[in-house]
C-alpha cells in the first residue's frame, strides 16, 4: 500500500476515522513506520515527493482538526499521533 492510500485510501487512516470514528492502530503503524524510514532519505535529498508531501499535509490537517464525534480514547490517540508524527518531521531540520 503506498503511503497516500495508508493515509487517504478507502481503507486508509483517515476514512477509518472519518466514517467509523476508530482509529486504526495497524494502518497508524504503517504510516510510521513508513516516514521514519523515508524522512532518512527525504532530509538526505532535501525533497519530499510531492504525493507524499500532500498525504503527509492532508494527515497532520485532519489529525489537528479533530472532530467532535470522536470518543475520548480517540481523540487522545489523535493527539498524540500528531505529537509523535511531529518528531519524526522534525528529525528532517
Amino acid at each position: 500500500m503506498t503511503f497516500p492510500n495508508m493515509v487517504q485510501g478507502m481503507n486508509g487512516l483517515l476514512v477509518s476515522l472519518r466514517c467509523n470514528n476508530t482509529f486504526d492502530e495497524q494502518i497508524y503503524a504503517d504510516i510510521k513506520e513508513y516516514l521514519v524510514i523515508n524522512s532518512r532519505e527525504w532530509k538526505t535529498n532535501k525533497n519530499i515527493p510531492l504525493e507524499d508531501a500532500i498525504a503527509l499535509f492532508d494527515l497532520i490537517d485532519q489529525l489537528s482538526e479533530g472532530s467532535t464525534f470522536w470518543s475520548g480514547d480517540v481523540r487522545k490517540r489523535v493527539e498524540n499521533a500528531v505529537l509523535e508524527i511531529q518528531d519524526i518531521i522534525h528529525t528532517m531540520e
